[in-house]
């Protein structure tokens, strides 16, 4: 009951800041600069780039169905909304509370409890950091990488081997990330991540030919393997500054100049966040359709 409780009032939260967060950028936007920067870009191919970021949601709820306890079921559909509204919480607070979030709405699910949720976010976040390690990788094998994006590669590397040997030392000893004793589905979560990144660097492709430029892998991937280190280390809620901060680096080695790298890191994140916030935030603001009620006494 109480875990019910804590449920309710976090999906209510994630829903107020969503929100708030919405209000202030709208309030925050000068509308004829943004249309300027539209006026230049094919909205079709924006619309493109959106969808291919709301993949990212039915793949991270499957990664999240292949990290839970053995014996524990989760449906699909049901997983999927968890994940939609963790997204929510993920995108419009700190990360540590977005991930908490996370864990309160899996713990309150039938069998899996604070522990197996706790374990999940964790192999999660493990999962994720591999992907990323892959990505970057990939990267430094087309082109020559600039300083910060070696040094932020080196540090990922430390920080996902830290984790790696942490779990590895709690799963031998108790029962708990008892997934890392089976690697085909550690490999399948790891597999997910990679679909999410997937799901983004098609996203980006897209934003890359709206605003007319000559896409090449090159381009996607560098540019991909900079958002992935944006997002590392979470300042702000849905990386604000960060993610567009690194985006913009990648395009200005690429050789874009100032004004352009800006405008197409700003809009980049803006059809990634779109989907990240609106999938949950409509799950959110929807009213049951048939709410229960008693039968009439005659």
């Amino acid at each position: 009951m109480l875990s019910e409780r804590c449920a309710r009032w976090a999906r209510v939260g994630a829903w107020v800041v969503a929100t708030a967060l919405i209000v202030l950028l709208v309030q925050t936007v000068d509308p004829r600069r943004a249309l300027r920067v539209i006026e230049r870009t094919n909205g079709w191919w924006l619309a493109v780039a959106v969808v291919g970021n709301l993949l990212i949601q039915p793949f991270g709820a499957l990664q999240w169905q292949s990290l839970l306890p053995s014996g524990v079921d989760v449906s699909f559909r049901r997983m999927l909304r968890l994940f939609s509204l963790t997204s929510v919480a993920n995108n419009t607070t700190p990360s540590l509370v977005g991930h908490a979030t996370g864990a309160m709405l899996l713990a309150g699910e039938p069998g899996v409890g604070k522990v197996g949720a706790l374990s999940v976010v964790a192999l999660d976040q493990l999962c994720v950091g591999v992907a990323k390690i892959v990505v970057i990788a990939g990267a430094a094998t087309m082109l020559p990488l600039p300083s910060w994006m070696k040094q932020g590669f080196a540090g990922l590397v430390l920080l996902v081997v830290v984790l790696l040997v942490v779990a590895v030392i709690v799963a031998a000893r108790t029962p708990h990330l008892a997934v890392l004793r089976q690697p085909r589905r550690l490999l399948r979560g790891v597999g997910c991540a990679l679909c999410v990144k997937a799901a983004e660097a098609a996203a980006i492709a897209a934003v890359q030919t709206a605003f007319g430029l000559d896409v090449t892998p090159q381009f996607v991937v560098a540019v991909l393997a900079a958002s992935a280190l944006g997002s590392v280390v979470p300042i702000a809620p849905a990386n604000l500054g960060t993610y567009e901060a690194a985006s913009y680096g990648a395009y200005r080695f690429l050789g874009l100049n100032a004004d352009a790298a800006l405008g197409i890191a700003v809009v980049q994140h803006v059809c990634q966040l779109l989907p990240a916030v609106g999938a949950g935030y409509v799950l959110l603001s929807m009213p049951k359709l048939r709410p229960r009620t008693p039968p009439l006494s005659v």
